[in-house]
């Protein structure tokens, strides 16, 4: 994604298709899947902040959602948790170092359901994804946080 993202954003520009915003949302298959150090994917977050910055783009960041308690097996659940919730932390601290870097809290938006019968399960395809309604409610999330920002 680092070296797509800017990529995408330079054809664009050869194209004068102008983008003002990009959505990011990413990390949680990287750090609770993968293994990747919560330095290395903030370090990818930050190299796309200013990817975005250098071409005028300015970047909504949402912060990793909740995941279910089943991930991954080994007993390593409560070290993933706290690894989301550091990443968490540097993104919500990222407009202080990032001025096109605005934070939509996808984390606490989106809690993960306590059971079966919680209200919010529906929302949840799996112990990682949204469901297509998850999905949509996150647009509108996203659709909510962007109109703000377009309206000032």
């Amino acid at each position: 994604m680092t070296s797509r993202l800017p990529a995408v954003l330079d054809e664009a520009k050869k194209h004068q298709v102008k983008i003002d915003w990009v959505v990011l949302m990413g990390g949680i298959n990287d750090i609770l899947r993968y293994g990747t150090s919560v330095d290395e994917v903030w370090g990818g977050h930050e190299d796309l902040y200013e990817a975005c910055k250098e071409r005028g783009v300015r970047v909504l960041v949402l912060t990793l959602l909740e995941v279910g308690p089943a991930i991954p097996a080994g007993g390593r659940v409560p070290e993933l948790m706290q690894r989301r919730a550091w990443l968490n932390n540097m993104i919500r601290g990222a407009p202080r170092e990032h001025s096109n870097v605005a934070v939509l809290d996808g984390g606490k938006a989106f809690p993960f359901p306590t059971n079966a019968s919680d209200p919010r399960s529906p929302l949840w395809s799996d112990r990682i994804h949204l469901s297509s309604a998850g999905y949509d409610k996150l647009g509108a999330l996203v659709y909510g946080a962007l109109k703000q920002h377009l309206e000032k």
